[in-house]
């Protein structure tokens, strides 16, 4: 197999002589090879999306692969819940606790449980 910097020299070189990047057709390997690359270089895309026979075509399919990582995240945030805070919260008891007697403070706590 080809490393990436092999791989994008002789992506670049048939570029070169063939000036459209949708003309360049690869082998199968090569082809898998590119499409790992982009998805290393794109990692906000949704990989299944990354298709094509040619680079051309890879290339093509990454905005689509970013749009639709783009809708998925946002309706994955929306369908989020809220944040729980953990531990130590502070809740009012509705009412002052400073300068009640034990027996008022007692009589309030049976009073509010019912």
């Amino acid at each position: 197999m080809v490393d990436d910097e092999q791989l994008m020299e002789q992506v670049a070189k048939a570029e070169a002589e063939e000036p459209a990047a949708e003309a360049v057709v690869v082998d199968a390997a090569d082809l898998e090879a590119v499409r790992a690359m982009i998805q290393r270089a794109y990692p906000d895309t949704v990989a299944e999306l990354l298709v094509g026979a040619t680079v051309g075509e890879l290339l093509a399919a990454v905005p689509v692969a970013q749009a639709a990582y783009r809708t998925v995240a946002e309706q994955l945030r929306e369908a989020a819940p809220e944040p729980v805070p953990a531990g130590g919260v502070v809740r009012g008891i509705g009412f002052e606790l400073e300068g009640m007697s034990p027996g008022l403070k007692i009589r309030e706590g049976l009073k509010r449980a019912g």
